[in-house]
């Protein structure tokens, strides 16, 4: 344990001298000593459904189901997040963002969420012939910064 607390304490002073990143010196102390309070977060199952144009074309009606999976660890500690999903249109090159989600704060508790949207066909209609377009779902954890996201698979349509 000294030993330990003793190589912590000289990274410490490595990196107050800028021969070690900070990074180095904290993460691999907690990382040894306390592997099981690692925090992962999952998001998964990003479906993309529902996906109908209105009468007079004008509008799309879409759906997108998302499951967040928290570990013990963000639910001892209590953080708050935000999740929301975004809809895509795949290019080429770089793929447009159609519309943003709403932001839904949220507590660490596994959930399913469904997230609903109505896009222009004007918004989606990016290039000659055919679209793809795909839901990009996210949860942020508000005190660290983690933010993984998920996404659905592509859907071609007309508009």
């Amino acid at each position: 344990m000294r030993t330990g607390k003793a190589i912590v304490s000289a990274a410490a002073a490595l990196a107050l001298m800028g021969s070690v990143p900070v990074a180095t010196a904290s993460s691999a102390a907690s990382v040894e000593d306390a592997p099981h309070l690692v925090p992962t977060l999952g998001i998964n199952g990003a479906t993309l459904y529902g996906v109908s144009q209105r009468p007079g074309g004008a509008l799309w009606d879409m759906k997108v189901d998302y499951n967040l999976n928290f570990t013990r660890f963000d639910q001892t500690n209590q953080f708050q997040f935000q999740s929301w999903c975004d809809i895509w249109e795949q290019d080429s090159d770089d793929d447009d963002l159609v519309k943003r989600g709403r932001h839904a704060n949220i507590n660490a508790v596994n959930q399913s969420r469904t997230a609903t949207f109505s896009v222009r066909s004007s918004d989606i209609d990016t290039e000659l012939g055919g679209e793809e377009i795909y839901a990009r779902c996210f949860v942020r954890n508000m005190e660290t910064g983690t933010q993984p996201s998920s996404y659905s698979t592509r859907i071609q349509i007309s508009p």
